[in-house]
């Protein structure tokens, strides 16, 4: 990237499982983190996590925002055996989220974690939607702030050995207004692709 712009990227790792980090040059927070692999496609295609403020994600169709999320989940990361495009996952699980979440008659579901009926995450074109053991916890997009996994998980991946480089599998969410919420999903490509989902939503909900 040029030195102009205000994010740079780095590196966790030198090896052929490398992380790259894009920070926000402004304040040195992270803006994405993406396996090396999926890093480079995502340039080829001409994706900017940090550049895409133009476009401002609130004055979107539904429609568009589906699409737009769809694509960054895709481009950065994509599907795992529990954590797909809410179309692709199985008929139960999707009857079982529409039923507990309740979407209005303008939302539209777009990526989903199930691990069953009692743990589960939907991230739709307003809210973000935790199914827990302790009940139903709804995050509209104007509450999210950013979504972020502290330090010492990285730290504590990345140390495991060079067969753990994608076991990354907590996240947080720092709401505005409210205690953060840490959330527990699936590691894996699918883990990086949801990530920047929810940090696509935190960035473009600002502008």
């Amino acid at each position: 990237m040029t030195e102009d712009r205000d994010v740079h990227e780095g590196t966790l790792d030198r090896g052929a499982g490398a992380v790259v980090i894009a920070r926000n040059r402004l304040d040195g927070t992270t803006l994405a983190l993406l396996p090396r692999t999926q890093h480079a496609s995502a340039h080829q295609q001409g994706y900017d996590r940090a550049g895409q403020g133009s476009d401002a994600m609130t004055g979107l169709s539904a429609e568009a925002r589906l699409r737009r999320l769809l694509r960054v989940f895709t481009q950065t990361g994509g599907e795992g055996l529990r954590t797909r495009a809410f179309d692709n996952l199985p008929m139960d699980a999707r009857a079982h989220l529409l039923e507990r979440a309740v979407l209005k008659a303008d939302e539209l579901p777009v990526i989903a974690h199930f691990e069953g009926p009692d743990h589960w995450a939907l991230v739709t074109t307003e809210r973000i939607v935790l199914g827990r053991e302790a009940g139903l916890l709804s995050v509209p997009w104007s509450e999210l702030e950013n979504a972020t996994t502290d330090t010492a998980h990285i730290q504590a991946a990345f140390a495991s050995g060079a067969g753990n480089k994608l076991s990354l599998s907590r996240l947080r969410l720092q709401r505005r207004n409210a205690e953060d919420v840490e959330i527990e999903v699936e590691a894996g490509k699918a883990f990086f692709g949801l990530w920047n989902a929810l940090k696509t939503i935190a960035l473009l909900r600002k502008e």
